[in-house]
C-alpha cells in the first residue's frame, strides 16, 4: 500500500482555513488539536492516491490520519472529508465522509494530542506522566502508549474525527471508529485490531454515539455489538445516552450548543451495558404493538412497490444491494420488521427480496464501460504492446488488443467464446501484475486458484479480470488437458451466494496470467491457449496506464461495436505457436524417440513403450502412454488410425511429413515449389562474395537436361552429380577429390544447461542461438540474459563450439553495438544469383566429391542445424552448408 506523504505544501488557504472553522468553531475542538491533525488537499492525482481509487474527480477537502499506536508515527488510514459530497452511481445518499484508503480493513483512529492537553488529561484522572512516558522519537511523544499502558484511564469510543477532537480538546481520550459497525471485523464476531489492545480487563469503555440510538434500530444493533465485544474481555461498559434533538444529534453538537456540563452531566448518568440492553429490548417492543403480517402475494407486491428501483442484484459480483450497499438475505426479515413494521418469516423475506433484486439487476462493468466510451476519446489500440512492453514483434500488439475486445466482449455478452489467455513474461518485478491490475480496477482479481477448488467459480464470477500469477506453478500442479478444459468453458453451475440451488452463470471475465520463467508450457496440443507476450522493458509504465485507462477500453469498446474480432485468424494462429515454441518444456523422453524414429515411416505408442524404454506390455500405463503421444505430436508426428503394424493392427502414428522414396527425392527437388524457396539474401562472411541464392523456376530445357544426370546422395539415393550449367560457376563448385568423409564431432554433454539428454540439450541450443542472434544491441543481449532466455555461459559454449564464422561475427557485432542495428550488410554492386535447384545441385557434387555417405551428411545436419533434412534448412543455412563443403578435401 502506498504511504501518503504529508500534503501540507499542498494546501490551499481557503480549503485550511475553511477546515479549522469547521473543527474549531462547528464541532468545539481546540486550535492546537486542530491544526495539528487536520490536512488539506485540492489535488485529484494526490486525493485518488490517499484514497486507493484509480481516479478522483471530486472537490478538494480536508482529513486525518490516524497514529500508529506502536510507532507513534502515521498510519496510512484515516478519514477524507471532500467540500462537495460525493454522489455515486445506482446510490442515491451523497457521500459526507470517505474513510481511506479503499481495500483495507478499517481501524481506530488515535488522534494527536498537545502536551497541554495530555497533561490536563494526567491530572483530571490521577494518572502521573513520568520522564520515561516521553519519547521525543514519536509524534504523540508517548501518549497512546501511556494510555495503553494504563488501563485505569476510561476511554470514550466515538464515530467521528471531529467528535473525537471535541471530546479530546475537553480532557477525554477518544477512540475514533469511521461507522456505527467498525468496531468488530467484517461477518466475525471480533474486536478489529487496533481496537483490540485497548480492551483489557478492568476498563472502563464509554460508548459515546449519536443521540439518534433511541430512535435507529440499526444503530442499536451496532452499539450492542461493540459493547459485547468490549464487556467480553472484562471491560466495565457505560452508554451514553441524551435527549435527541437536531441541535443536540451528536457529541460535538451538545458541547457546542448546550456547553460542556450538559455533556459532564451526561456522563455523571452513564447506563451500564446489562441495563442498556434492557431498556433497549424493551423499547423496541413497545414501539412494535403488533407487526403486519401479509401472504406471499401481498408481500411481493409490497415490496416491489417499495423497493424496485433500490433493490439490484449486481451481477459482476453476485451480490444483492440495496440503496448501493449490499444487504444479506438472511436478514431481509430483520429490515423488514425495523423499517416497515411487516412480520414474516426469514426465508420468505430472503427469497422475494433475490426475486426482485434479480429484476433489476446490473453490471458495473458494463455502466463503466458504456461511461468510458460515451465520454472519453480513445488512443490506438494497434501498438499497445510495443508502447507498454517494449516488444517489436507485431504479433504482440494483436495479442494484447484481441484480449482487450475479449473482456469487452464478455461483459457485454457473458458467456460468448473465449478459450485463450494472454500471459505476461518477464523478470519479476516489472510491473506485470500491476499491469493488469489497474486495468481491472476494482474488477481485478488474483486470489482464484487454478479452478478445482469450489470456491474458485464463486471468486471468477465475483471479478472482470483474473490473473494466475506466476503460471508456471499452474501448470506444474494441474494436468493440462483439465486445464486447457476450465479455461474453454463458457458457463459454470454453482450455489451463489444469495441462492439455496446451483445455477448456471455465464462466464463474465477473462483469464490472464504472468510468469517470471522462461519454460513453463507443457502440453503443445494445448498450448494454443495460451497468448504469450515477453516483457522487454525492466519497468512497465503504469503512471501512463492509470492515465490512458478509460481512453484504452473506451477504445476496446469502441472496437468491439465494430465488429472487431477477439480471436486470432489462422495466419495469426501459427505465428502464436511458433511464439510458444520459446516457451516449450521438453520431455526427456524426446531426445530418445526421436533417434528411434529415424527412418521409420510408422510407429505405434506400444512399440516406442516397449522397445525404446524396455517397458512391458502389462506395465504400460494411460500417463506413459499419453506422454508419448504428445512428443510424437511435438515431432510433427500424427495419428493415422488403426493400421497392419508388426504382426498385428493397431493405431499407428506417422510423420506430418511423409519420408520420400526414391522416386519422389528427385520430384521434390525439383517442384515448383522447392524452387520458390529461394529468396534473394544479403551476404554473409561465409558465404562466397559473389554469390546469392535467387527465387527462380529452372526452364524446361534445363530441367530435362538435369533430371538425366541429377542426384542427391542426402535422402539416401546415389546417382551422378549434376555439372555446372556455368562454367565459370564450376570451378568454385569442384575442388580435389577425396574419399575420407569428415567427422563431425561436437561434445553436447558439456553444454553448459541441467539436463544430460542430448536431443534436450540440442533443442536448447538451438533455441538460445535463435535468441541471442534475434538480438541487435548490446542492450538486447543483456535483457535476454536478464529473463532467463540465455545464459552467459551458453552463450560462450555456442561461440566455441557450434556458431560458424559468420554467426561469431554477427555476435561479436552485437555484444559491441549499443544502438541500432548495426548488422545491415551493404548493397553490393553485382551478385550471382542461383536457384534452389542449382544449390542442391553444387551440394551434392560436393558430397560426391568429398565421399559422404547419407548418415555422415544427416548426422552432420542434426549436429549443425537440428534438421534431419535440408529441404527443412532455410536459404541462409544452405548456402552456408554449400560454403562449408567446398573448403573440406
Amino acid at each position: 500500500m502506498t504511504i501518503i506523504t504529508e500534503l501540507q505544501h499542498h494546501q490551499s488557504r481557503d480549503i485550511l482555513d475553511s477546515a479549522l472553522k469547521e473543527w474549531v468553531t462547528g464541532s468545539g475542538v481546540k486550535g492546537a488539536i486542530a491544526s495539528r491533525n487536520v490536512k488539506t488537499c485540492e489535488s485529484q492525482s494526490q486525493i485518488a492516491s490517499l484514497l486507493n481509487w484509480q481516479h478522483y474527480s471530486g472537490s478538494g477537502g480536508w482529513y486525518v490520519r490516524s497514529i500508529d499506536l506502536m510507532t507513534g508515527q502515521y498510519r496510512n488510514f484515516g478519514q477524507f472529508k471532500p467540500k462537495i459530497p460525493l454522489h455515486f452511481p445506482n446510490q442515491e445518499k451523497a457521500f459526507k465522509y470517505i474513510s481511506f484508503p479503499k481495500g483495507d480493513d478499517v481501524e481506530v483512529i488515535l488522534l494527536l494530542p498537545d502536551m497541554d492537553t495530555w497533561e490536563a488529561i494526567a491530572d483530571k484522572y490521577q494518572v502521573p506522566i513520568t520522564p520515561e512516558d516521553i519519547k521525543e522519537d514519536r509524534l504523540d511523544k508517548g501518549f497512546w502508549l501511556w494510555v495503553a499502558d494504563n488501563p485505569q484511564l476510561p476511554l470514550e469510543v466515538t464515530e467521528g474525527a471531529k467528535k473525537a477532537g471535541c471530546l479530546l480538546s475537553h480532557g477525554y481520550i477518544p477512540l475514533c471508529v469511521t461507522g456505527v459497525w467498525n468496531g468488530k471485523q467484517k461477518k466475525k464476531l471480533k474486536a478489529i485490531p487496533t481496537l483490540a489492545p485497548f480492551l483489557t480487563n478492568g476498563r472502563p469503555i464509554h460508548l459515546v454515539f449519536d443521540s439518534d440510538i433511541t430512535v435507529k434500530h440499526q444503530v442499536q444493533e451496532a452499539l450492542k455489538h461493540t459493547g459485547y465485544l468490549a464487556a467480553k474481555e472484562g471491560c466495565i461498559v457505560g452508554v451514553a445516552t441524551w435527549e435527541y434533538s437536531e441541535a443536540t444529534k451528536g457529541v460535538d453538537d451538545l458541547i457546542v450548543n448546550k456547553g460542556i456540563s450538559a455533556f459532564e452531566a451526561v456522563m455523571d448518568n452513564l447506563t451500564q451495558f446489562k441495563e442498556w440492553l434492557k431498556r433497549t429490548e424493551k423499547q423496541f417492543k413497545q414501539q412494535q404493538p403488533g407487526l403486519t403480517r401479509l401472504d406471499s402475494r401481498q408481500l411481493m407486491n409490497y415490496i416491489r412497490s417499495k423497493y424496485r428501483d433500490r433493490l439490484k442484484l449486481n451481477k459482476l459480483q453476485q451480490k444483492v444491494e440495496l440503496d448501493g450497499k449490499e444487504i444479506l438475505l438472511e436478514e431481509a426479515y430483520l429490515l423488514l420488521a425495523d423499517l416497515d413494521g411487516i412480520d414474516c418469516t426469514k426465508t420468505k423475506a430472503s427469497d422475494i427480496f433475490g426475486k426482485i433484486a434479480m429484476e433489476n439487476s446490473y453490471s458495473p462493468v458494463v455502466t463503466y464501460l458504456d461511461t468510458v466510451a460515451a465520454h472519453q476519446s480513445p488512443v490506438s489500440l494497434e501498438n499497445l504492446a510495443t508502447r507498454y512492453f517494449g516488444t517489436s514483434n507485431p504479433i504482440y500488439d494483436v495479442f494484447l488488443k484481441r484480449t482487450l475486445i475479449a473482456a469487452v466482449a464478455r461483459a457485454y455478452s457473458p458467456g460468448c467464446k473465449h478459450d485463450t489467455t494472454l500471459v505476461l513474461q518477464g523478470l519479476q518485478g516489472a510491473g506485470k501484475s500491476s499491469f493488469f491490475s489497474v486495468l481491472g480496477g476494482d474488477w481485478f482479481d488474483d486470489s482464484m486458484g487454478n479452478g478445482s477448488q469450489k470456491d474458485d467459480l464463486v471468486i471468477l464470477h465475483r471479478s472482470w479480470i483474473h490473473e494466475w500469477g506466476e503460471i508456471e506453478r499452474t501448470f506444474s500442479k494441474r494436468q493440462s488437458e483439465e486445464l486447457k478444459a476450465f479455461i474453454t468453458r463458457r458457463k459454470d453451475i454453482f450455489r451463489p451466494p444469495y441462492g439455496r440451488s446451483a445455477i448456471e452463470f455465464p462466464r463474465q471475465s477473462i483469464i490472464v496470467g504472468t510468469a517470471n520463467g522462461s519454460d513453463f508450457l507443457v502440453d503443445s496440443t494445448g498450448n494454443r491457449r495460451y497468448w504469450i507476450i515477453p516483457v522487454a522493458k525492466e519497468k512497465i509504465n503504469i503512471k501512463l496506464l492509470k492515465e490512458e485507462r478509460d481512453s484504452i477500453w473506451s477504445a476496446a469498446v469502441s472496437a468491439y461495436r465494430n465488429g472487431e474480432q477477439w480471436w486470432l485468424t489462422d495466419s495469426e494462429e501459427k505465428l502464436s505457436q511458433q511464439n510458444n515454441q520459446q516457451f516449450q518444456i521438453i520431455d526427456e523422453w524426446q531426445g530418445a524417440i526421436a533417434n528411434y524414429l529415424e527412418g521409420r515411416e510408422q510407429v505405434s505408442i506400444m512399440e516406442i513403450l516397449t522397445r525404446v524404454f524396455e517397458i512391458e506390455a502389462g506395465k504400460v500405463d494411460r500417463r506413459s502412454q499419453m506422454r508419448v503421444a504428445n512428443i510424437l505430436t511435438n515431432l510433427e508426428w500424427k495419428k493415422a488410425g488403426q493400421k497392419q503394424h508388426q504382426g498385428k493392427r493397431q493405431v499407428v502414428w506417422k510423420p506430418t511429413t511423409p519420408l520420400l522414396d526414391k522416386e519422389g527425392i528427385e520430384k521434390v527437388l525439383r517442384s515448383e515449389k522447392q524452387t520458390e524457396q529461394g529468396l534473394s539474401i544479403p551476404n554473409t562472411p561465409s558465404i562466397p562474395k559473389d554469390s546469392t541464392l535467387k527465387s527462380q523456376k529452372p526452364d524446361s530445357a534445363s530441367m530435362e537436361t538435369k533430371n538425366d544426370i541429377c542426384t542427391t546422395v542426402f535422402q539416401g539415393v546415389e546417382v551422378l552429380p549434376t555439372p555446372a550449367v556455368k562454367e565459370v560457376r564450376a570451378a568454385t563448385l569442384v575442388t580435389k577429390p577425396s574419399t575420407t568423409p569428415v567427422e563431425i564431432q561436437i561434445n553436447w554433454q558439456s553444454y553448459p544447461y541441467n539436463s544430460r539428454d542430448v536431443y534436450t540439450l540440442k533443442n536448447r541450443s538451438n533455441r538460445v542461438k535463435e535468441r541471442v542472434l534475434n538480438c541487435s544491441t548490446s542492450n538486447d543481449l543483456i535483457k535476454l540474459l536478464a529473463t532467463t532466455g540465455a545464459s552467459q555461459p551458453e552463450i560462450e559454449w555456442l561461440r566455441e563450439n557450434y556458431l560458424s564464422s559468420a554467426e561469431k561475427q554477427q555476435l561479436t557485432l552485437i555484444e559491441n553495438s549499443t544502438q541500432g542495428n548495426l548488422l545491415k550488410v551493404p548493397e553490393r554492386s553485382s551478385v550471382i544469383e542461383y536457384t534452389f535447384s542449382e544449390i542442391i545441385d553444387a551440394i551434392d557434387s560436393e558430397l560426391k566429391r568429398l565421399g559422404w555417405s547419407v548418415k555422415d551428411g544427416k548426422e552432420y545436419l542434426m549436429n549443425r542445424y537440428n534438421k534431419k533434412s535440408r529441404r527443412h534448412l532455410t536459404d541462409e543455412q544452405l548456402l552456408e552448408f554449400w560454403d562449408y563443403l567446398k573448403v573440406q578435401s
